[in-house]
C-alpha cells in the first residue's frame, strides 16, 4: 500500500464516485519501488464491491479518460499475462458531464481460469459515431464501437446498431466483455474483426468462460471443462470402431487435454440465449 497514492488519489478531481472508488482500490495496491498496481480483477472487485464486468468497464473508463495506463506483459510463448496499471493522475482530464454506471453489472460464472485481456484503446478516428440517445442500449453499443479497429467497422452502422439491440441486456454485457478476447483470437488466426456477424449470429457467447487458447488461437479444453469435455471425447469417438474410439479416448484422458480450433464440436450450436 502506497499512503501518497492513496492521497492523491482522494485530492483528484475524477467526476465519477465508482471509478474513484476503482482508483482508491487501486492505489491501495501501488508499489512505490515499481510504479505500478498489481491487483487482480477479483480482488479489485471485492474492494470495491463491484461486478468483475463492471470493473473492466470502469478500468477503460480511467485509461480512457487518462487517469491511468493498463500495461500488458507476455510469457515466451506469446501468452497475455496478468495486466498491470500506472496511475497517471496529473494527467487526468476532469469530467464535467456525468455518466452512467455501466451496465448491467453481469459477472461472468466460476470456473475460468483466466481473464479476457484489457487492451489499450488505438490511437484513431473513428469514422462516424452512433451518437447514442436515451437509455435502450445505444450508451452500450456506442462502447462496442469505439473499441473496435477503424479499419475493420462495419458500412451499416445502423444494421450493427439494430443487431446489438436485438440481445438481451446479459448478451449485451457479454458482447462488450469479451471483445478483445475476439479480437486477440482474430489477430492471431490472420482474421479480420467483424462486428455484425460477431453480434448476429452470438459469436461472443463462445468466447464467455472458454477454455484458454494457445499460441494459434486454439482452443485447450481439459476436464474442467465438463460440457465441452464430454462433447469433445463423443466427437473422437465418432467414424471409430470401438477399440479405435476407446484408445483415441484413453489418449486424451492419459493427457487430460484436446487441442481444437473451434470451442465446440461442429453442429453442436453454441449457448442458448441468456438473460431473458
Amino acid at each position: 500500500m502506497s499512503i501518497q497514492a492513496v492521497a492523491a488519489v482522494l485530492e483528484t478531481d475524477v467526476g465519477e464516485v465508482a471509478a474513484k472508488m476503482l482508483l482508491i482500490c487501486l492505489a491501495n495496491a501501488h508499489n512505490t519501488s515499481t510504479g505500478l498496481c498489481c491487483p487482480s480483477i477479483d480482488r479489485l472487485a471485492a474492494e470495491s464491491g463491484m461486478g468483475r464486468s463492471t470493473v473492466k468497464r470502469w478500468l477503460r473508463w480511467l485509461q480512457e479518460h487518462k487517469f491511468l495506463q493498463i500495461e500488458e506483459s507476455f510469457d515466451g510463448n506469446g501468452r497475455q499475462q496478468a495486466h498491470t496499471y500506472r496511475l497517471t493522475l496529473g494527467e487526468g482530464s476532469k469530467v464535467g458531464q456525468t455518466q452512467t454506471d455501466p451496465q448491467p453489472d453481469s459477472e461472468p460464472e466460476e470456473g475460468s481460469d483466466c481473464e479476457p485481456p484489457l487492451k489499450e484503446p488505438e490511437e484513431r478516428t473513428v469514422r462516424t459515431s452512433p451518437n447514442p440517445q436515451g437509455g435502450d442500449g445505444r450508451k452500450d453499443f456506442q462502447r462496442l464501437w469505439e473499441s473496435w479497429p477503424v479499419d475493420h467497422l462495419p458500412d451499416n452502422l445502423e444494421y450493427a446498431l439494430k443487431q446489438f439491440l436485438k440481445l438481451s441486456d446479459v448478451e449485451r454485457a457479454y458482447a462488450e466483455e469479451v471483445v478483445d478476447v475476439y479480437r486477440r483470437r482474430c489477430a492471431i488466426r490472420g482474421a479480420h474483426p467483424r462486428m455484425i456477424p460477431y453480434l448476429k449470429e452470438k459469436q461472443f457467447l463462445d468466447l464467455v468462460d472458454a477454455p484458454e487458447m494457445d499460441k494459434d488461437g486454439d482452443f485447450i479444453v481439459t476436464p474442467k471443462h465438463r460440457l465441452e469435455w464430454s462433447e469433445w471425447l463423443g466427437e473422437i469417438r465418432k467414424g471409430k470402431t470401438k477399440e479405435a474410439a476407446d484408445k483415441a479416448v484413453a489418449y486424451h484422458v492419459a493427457l487430460k487435454k484436446i487441442i481444437v480450433k473451434t470451442r465446440w464440436p461442429d453442429g453442436f450450436g453454441r449457448l442458448p440465449p441468456v438473460g431473458e
